[in-house]
Formats: C-alpha cells, structure tokens, sequence
C-alpha cells in the first residue's frame, strides 16, 4: 500500500486524463494508469510517433501497456513480467512480442534481462537513489556511476567498451523554478544514453513506475557532455506555476536527433 501512495502523490505530474480511462479491469483486476507519455521523435529527418499508457495494479506493479495486454505476478523478490507492444514504423505498425525477467530487492530493480537484450544490473544507496548500472551491449559492458546532491542526480560517467572509453555527463537543472516530485525525470529517461528508454524493452515503464528508485525534483535545464563523445543536450519546459512538469524538449547540439515528450494532466 505505501508504494500505492507513492505512485499516486510522486507521479501526479505524470497521471493522464485523455480517451484512456484512468482505470481499467483486466482479468477481474482493477487497474489505475499511473501515466501516459507521448514522445515525439524526429531522426535523420524521419519522424515517429509513440504513446505509451501505462497502468498499474494495486502493488504497483506494470500491468497494462499500450492498449495491450500484459501481466505480471512476483514470488519473493522476483518479478516475472509479459507484456506486448505496438511499435510505430514508418508507414505501418507492428506487434513485438517481449518477455523479461525482473529481480526486485526492496522494490527497487537489481537486475533486468529482456528476452531480446542484455542483462541490466542496478544499485542504489541507502536513499534508493540509482548510483550505479552496469549495461552489456554487444561484446562490450558499460559501466554507470551516478553522483547525486540531495534530490538531483548532477553527474552521470559512463566508461567501458571495446577501448575503454570514458564519457561524463554534467547535469545542470532550471534555476529559480519550484520543486516538484520527479519534475527531473528527464535526466534519466533521456539523459544517459537512453539506457532506459528504448521501444524494444520495458525499462523505461520500470523507471516511470518508481522501481529504479529516486527521481530529481527540478527540470532539468541541459547536460553537458565531455570525453570520448561530446555534446551539449539542452531541454525546453514546459512547467506549470507550481514547477509541475507537462512536457520537454530536447534537441543535441552535435546531432539532428530531435524529440519531444508530452505528459498529460
């Protein structure tokens, strides 16, 4: 129940209000969606568009995604989740099929290995702040280490590969704006080589559901990237008076790679 509470005070920034109804029944399940995000992207010139409805049952758990079924069940401190996505192609649309195996410690996730990716492993500190991801891609592995001040995740080195390369993020948040629950959501969801935002697995539905653990609570202004790949990310906000966060902006100064996120209220 406390994780419930969470859910419903830490993502009311998040929780839509559109043709989806905000509960659902699915196999005698009442269901509340916990969030709808709408992300507009724009690559070499192509554009795509996906929307992501993500409800959840009464522990919290990523039930329903996309107007598709899906289901989860856990045992101790395991999670074992199905689910089915409709992906956006450029002139059609077709089904993917994904299946993934989930450890939770804490209700946070300790490791997650999709069927059609690798294993991703995670730690947090004593404050269930993320401080550590250890990512295999290909015949590589790419290790995470995240520096966090209070609420804000300010520094993000990625370092691994096939030469050992080093990459530094720089996290820089709006200034003279209020605070608000998960108002930085950006910085993880897009903010670290989009290791938890990809249309072929469930991790960024397991991030906008608190299971990889704090969020910061500022919007974040652009990240700075220094090493072996540079480049400057800037975001535009949209925030309400209270600092509440319904959309951003995010363009790269060394690339035309474009997208925007909309989340309704």
């Amino acid at each position: 129940m406390h994780r419930l509470l969470f859910f419903i005070l830490g993502f009311t920034l998040l929780a839509g209000c559109n043709k989806w109804p905000d509960r659902k029944t699915y196999q005698g399940k009442q269901l509340h969606k916990l969030v709808t995000m709408t992300s507009h992207e724009t690559i070499e010139g192509k554009d795509y568009h996906d929307t992501l409805h993500l409800y959840v049952d009464k522990a919290g758990f990523p039930t329903l995604m996309n107007n598709e079924t899906a289901y989860s069940r856990r045992s101790q401190d395991t999670l074992w989740f199905v689910g089915t996505y409709i992906l956006p192609k450029v002139n059609n649309r077709y089904q993917d099929s994904l299946m993934g195996f989930i450890v939770l410690k804490n209700d946070l996730v300790t490791s997650y290995d999709p069927v059609r990716g690798p294993i991703v492993q995670f730690e947090y500190d004593s404050q269930r702040r993320l401080i550590k991801a250890h990512h295999p891609l290909s015949d590589d592995t790419y290790t995470y280490e995240f520096k966090w001040k209070g609420n804000l995740l300010t520094e993000v080195i990625k370092t691994g590969g096939y030469c050992g390369d080093s990459t530094h993020y720089a996290i820089i948040y709006e200034p003279n704006v209020p605070r608000y629950p998960n108002a930085g959501i950006a910085a993880l969801l897009d903010g670290t080589n989009r290791i938890f935002f990809s249309k072929n697995n469930h991790s960024n539905s397991l991030l906008l559901a608190g299971y990889i653990g704090a969020i910061p609570d500022l919007a974040v202004k652009e990240i700075i990237l220094t090493g072996s790949t540079q480049n400057i990310i800037k975001f535009a906000n949209r925030l309400d008076k209270n600092g509440k966060l319904q959309s951003y902006q995010m363009t790269m100064t060394n690339s035309q790679y474009r997208i925007k996120r909309i989340f309704d209220d």
